[in-house]
C-alpha cells in the first residue's frame, strides 16, 4: 500500500514538472505570436485558463485533502497538461493562418515574380508554408501522431514563416499590399457604419409606424 502511495506521488511530481515546462513554454509563445500579430491568440488564452482551473483543484485538493473533481489528482494534471498542448497548437495555427492570408494576399496584389525580384528567398519559405500547411491537414487525419507534428511545426517551420513574413512587410516595394488593406479596412467600416446607422432608422420608422397602428393618433375636431 505504502509503495502505491510512493509511486502515485512520483507520478503527480513527475506531471507537475511537465506542466511548468509546458506551461513556460507557452507563456513565451503566447508573447511571441502577440508581438507578431499584434493581437493575443484569443483560443490559445482559452485553453490555459481551462489548464489553470485544473490546476487550482489539484493544489486545492493536495492542501486540503478534499476534492471536488470527480477526477483523481493524476487525472486532473494530465488534462491540463493536454489544455496547454492545445494552447500551443492554436499558436501554432494562429501564425501560419495570419502568415499565409497576408502572403497570398501579397501574391494576387503583385505577383510572385515582383515579389521574389525584391525578396529572392521568397520560392524557398514560401515553399515552407505549403509543407506546414500539409502538416497541419496530415495532423487532424492522424491525431497519435499530432502532438509531434505540430512540435515539428514550432521548432521547424514556424521561425522560417515569421521571417519570410516580416521580410515582405519590411520590404517597401511591397508595402502596399498592407497600406491597400488598411484603406480598403477603413472603407469596409464607413460602410458598415452608414448601413448600421440606415438599419437603425428603418427600425425605428417600422416600430412608429406599428405603435400608430395600434395607438392612432386622435385628431382634434
Amino acid at each position: 500500500m505504502g509503495g502505491d502511495l510512493s509511486k502515485s506521488m512520483d507520478d503527480i511530481d513527475r506531471r507537475w514538472t511537465e506542466i511548468a515546462e509546458l506551461w513556460n513554454r507557452v507563456e513565451r509563445r503566447a508573447k511571441e505570436v502577440e508581438q507578431f500579430r499584434g493581437e493575443a491568440i484569443i483560443a490559445a488564452i482559452n485553453e490555459m485558463r481551462y489548464a489553470g482551473r485544473r490546476v487550482v483543484d489539484v493544489i486545492a485538493s493536495q492542501r486540503t485533502g478534499i476534492s471536488n473533481s470527480e477526477f483523481t489528482d493524476l487525472e486532473q494534471l494530465a488534462i491540463a497538461k493536454n489544455f496547454l498542448n492545445n494552447a500551443d497548437h492554436d499558436l501554432t495555427d494562429g501564425v501560419l493562418f495570419y502568415a499565409h492570408n497576408t502572403i497570398q494576399r501579397t501574391i494576387e496584389r503583385h505577383g510572385v515574380k515582383k515579389i521574389t525580384r525584391y525578396c529572392p528567398e521568397f520560392g524557398e519559405l514560401y515553399g515552407e508554408m505549403d509543407a506546414a500547411h500539409r502538416i497541419v491537414t496530415g495532423s487532424r487525419e492522424d491525431r497519435l501522431t499530432r502532438k509531434a507534428e505540430y512540435d515539428r511545426l514550432a521548432d521547424d517551420y514556424i521561425p522560417k514563416i515569421i521571417a519570410l513574413h516580416k521580410k515582405l512587410i519590411a520590404t517597401k516595394k511591397l508595402r502596399i499590399d498592407r497600406d491597400m488593406l488598411a484603406w480598403w479596412l477603413w472603407v469596409v467600416s464607413i460602410i458598415a457604419f452608414v448601413g448600421s446607422v440606415a438599419s437603425v432608422g428603418g427600425i425605428a420608422l417600422s416600430l412608429y409606424q406599428i405603435h400608430l397602428a395600434f395607438h392612432p393618433p386622435i385628431i382634434p375636431h
